[in-house]
């Protein structure tokens, strides 16, 4: 009876000796929890050669205004290998070196300094930034779309952390 014993206090304390917490997510081992943390603005994308943007011009006033613009369903342009887009009613312009917010200001200004609509407002869409993840992550080139994803979420669109990978 007295071994009986022994061993369910033996088994017992090894059990609860074994007990112990989870450690703390591994991509945020060295971050203090609810401290919040200030981060920089990424630098803004510069167009070039061979991207594919999306285009859409509106009318504040009138939607009729802002069909001439719009090719169709999807307004999509190449830039060209000297930096330009052919743009309907205004024509070519040069917009390797811009960035996306430039582009948006250049074609508003062209379409109300030309008359064609007053105050247009202009959306532009980089339709081709990817990201290559390699290492012992999720394997594979990433659409970027949302141009405000954070890295985690990055490697979560990828297919996470293998159970080979070293989270330090």
């Amino acid at each position: 009876m007295k071994a009986k014993s022994f061993i369910l206090m033996l088994a017992a304390a090894v059990l609860l000796a074994s007990c112990t917490t989870p450690a703390r997510i591994g991509y945020l081992r060295d971050m203090e929890y609810n401290t919040p943390y200030i981060t920089s603005k990424p630098p803004e994308l510069k167009l070039k050669t061979y991207d594919n943007l999306t285009i859409h011009v509106y009318s504040t006033v009138d939607e009729l205004l802002a069909v001439p613009f719009n090719t169709g369903a999807e307004e999509t342009y190449t830039i060209d290998v000297d930096g330009n887009i052919n743009f309907p009613v205004i024509g070519k312009i040069y917009v390797e070196g811009l960035t996306i917010n430039q582009l948006k200001e250049e074609i508003s200004y062209r379409i109300n300094s030309s008359g064609y609509m007053k105050d247009p407002l202009v959306n532009v869409t980089l339709n081709n930034f990817t990201v290559t993840v390699l290492g012992e992550t999720g394997q594979g080139v990433v659409s970027i779309t949302d141009h405000s994803m954070n890295i985690l979420q990055l490697i979560a669109q990828s297919g996470g952390t293998s159970p080979a990978s070293k989270i330090r």
